[in-house]
């Protein structure tokens, strides 16, 4: 009806097209769950130390129902030692259902915990800079040379574009 569209007019001039669209807001805070999984490779680096590097797959979601880094999946690559020598680090891409990516480094801060910066992004994660802390553990049962786990963490972010 003739109503119902000029309503529907209304309600995009109130909202502005953004909200509609899906658009994130400028900043704001978030809170994700993941899954991690891959295989490793190890070198030996001596008596006492190691090294290790993998190319793993990341899910992550928004549990506190946010659009940022909901129902997202990575691609990923890291390193890192043993005792202590050389942390653990690397690189994601997390690419969504529309095809826009968010480039991420992590790296530890101690076994198990460490700092996500968000890079930057394509698409609607254009201009994207944040940084979270995050936790994870490792799951049990992995079969040799392969590794599993779940994390948290908690971040803010602004978009400037």
């Amino acid at each position: 009806t003739v109503l119902a569209s000029v309503l529907s007019l209304v309600f995009v001039a109130a909202l502005g097209g953004s909200a509609l669209a899906g658009e994130l807001p400028k900043q704001g805070t978030y809170e994700t769950a993941w899954t991690f999984s891959g295989p490793y490779t190890v070198i030996d680096l001596g008596k006492e130390n190691s090294a290790w590097i993998s190319h793993f797959t990341v899910t992550r979601w928004n549990t506190a129902g946010g659009d940022l880094y909901n129902n997202i999946s990575a691609d990923c690559i890291g390193m890192g030692g043993s005792k202590g020598k050389l942390a653990s680090s690397g690189y994601c891409v997390f690419t969504d259902d529309d095809g826009d990516n968010i480039y991420e480094y992590w790296y530890e801060t101690e076994p198990g915990k460490g700092v996500g910066v968000t890079l930057g992004g394509t698409g609607k994660y254009e201009g994207l800079q944040g940084e979270d802390n995050y936790e994870y553990v490792f799951t049990a049962d992995s079969p040799e040379g392969t590794f599993h786990g779940i994390g948290h963490d908690e971040g803010s972010y602004t978009i400037t574009r």
